[in-house]
């Protein structure tokens, strides 16, 4: 869900000034809930008062949002498990409670009154595997992964029972509002948005 920082070379809207892995951290994630990947430079964010998230560990404002938008058409029927490697180290994960804390996004702050589950600390393989994992584990049969990590829709392993529980979301932009349509048709196949909303199986886009 957290961006892990600017595209390569991206331009500064204001200055023209380009990312590149040298000057990724020059850049700033503005606090804007839309899709697009909203960032400047410091300097141009500074010298023209525009408000951005100030630490590097905080999440974007819409990234939250496409969250909590999940959240709320469940109506808080579901539970979020952690399975990034966030999971191991319990200073990470007071991070992202933190972070839903402070959103004033009632559904986000319900979840950080709770104590927060995640897949095993123990179990450190493939993503997609260490999520199977947890799924048979607990008998879970309605569920969606919210990952970057391609495993997910991409290891033959477990293929077939991620084909319609893998949303993969770009590890330079985080969670967007379209990734979490996706994650509410995977959960709910009855909501208004399926008929809004195209899924074509990879094993289909294969063949074609």
């Amino acid at each position: 869900m957290l961006p892990h920082g600017p595209l390569v070379y991206q331009i500064c809207p204001h200055c023209s000034l380009e990312a590149s892995d040298a000057s990724a951290k020059t850049f700033v994630h503005l606090e804007e809930e839309g899709d697009s990947l909203a960032q400047v430079c410091k300097s141009c964010a500074d010298s023209k008062n525009i408000r951005y998230n100030q630490g590097k560990n905080q999440f974007p404002r819409r990234c939250l949002v496409a969250l909590e938008h999940i959240l709320t058409h469940s109506n808080c029927n579901c539970e979020i498990v952690l399975s990034s490697t966030w999971r191991v180290e319990s200073r990470y994960i007071e991070i992202v409670m933190n972070q839903f804390r402070g959103s004033n996004l009632p559904n986000l702050q319900a979840v950080a009154e709770k104590v927060m589950k995640t897949t095993s600390v123990e179990n450190h393989s493939i993503r997609q595997h260490e999520i199977m994992e947890y799924v048979n584990e607990h008998k879970i049969e309605n569920w969606v992964a919210l990952d970057d990590d391609n495993s997910i829709v991409d290891d033959p392993r477990f293929a077939k029972q991620f084909e319609f529980h893998a949303v993969l979301t770009n590890a330079q932009v985080g969670l967007t509002r379209k990734n979490g349509q996706k994650a509410i048709v995977f959960l709910f196949p009855h909501s208004a948005l399926h008929q809004n909303f195209c899924y074509v199986p990879a094993t289909a886009a294969a063949s074609a």
